[in-house]
């Protein structure tokens, strides 16, 4: 089973605040939100210890902090952090507001429940979209951007190539960051 966590860096948001725990068959995801590393570490070690075997990161980190929190784990988690790149960056730079925002987690299944979610917070509403394969991903995308979602995140799932498929997705309107490993 794939147990599965997405962390937000945040100026104001805790896991205790702003989080939210979702499954299906074979697969176990969570994403919160936390406002310091420390915060981010202490996270990632409790995500060790309930075997959780791989753990994204928003792009508001990079890869020091991603070695830090890969280092946290014992190494035992896949850690990714997001970039954006080939022109990704200079949209995203240019963003008038971070809210809402996106992020894309491929579970291999379709799912009846918590499909599409979004966590709520004064600083952040984050739409959350639990897609099937990449065909799922860019309908998710355009539904994002119909919903005025100003960027998109992807889970490890994706790489460049599939990364390029979302940007099409959206006409190449929306900043859209893909993980790279830790």
């Amino acid at each position: 089973m794939l147990k599965y966590a997405f962390i937000i860096n945040s100026r104001t948001l805790t896991p205790e605040n702003y989080s939210k725990e979702f499954s299906g068959p074979g697969f176990q995801g969570y994403i919160c939100g936390v406002n310091t590393l420390e915060q981010a570490c202490e996270t990632a070690i409790k995500l060790t210890a309930e075997g959780f075997n791989e753990i994204d990161l928003c792009g508001d980190y990079g890869p020091e902090k991603a070695a830090k929190i890969k280092e946290c784990t014992g190494g035992r988690v896949k850690v990714f952090y997001e970039i954006y790149t080939d022109g990704e960056e200079d949209k995203f730079e240019a963003l008038p507001s971070l809210n809402p925002w996106g992020v894309i987690i491929q579970v291999g299944e379709q799912w009846k429940e918590d499909r599409y979610f979004i966590l709520r917070s004064p600083e952040f509403n984050t739409h959350v979209a639990c897609v099937e394969d990449l065909e799922d991903a860019v309908s998710a995308a355009r539904t994002m951007q119909e919903e005025g979602v100003t960027f998109i995140e992807l889970c490890g799932y994706f790489d460049q190539k599939k990364r390029d498929r979302i940007i099409d997705a959206v006409s190449g309107k929306l900043p859209v960051g893909y993980p790279v490993k830790a």
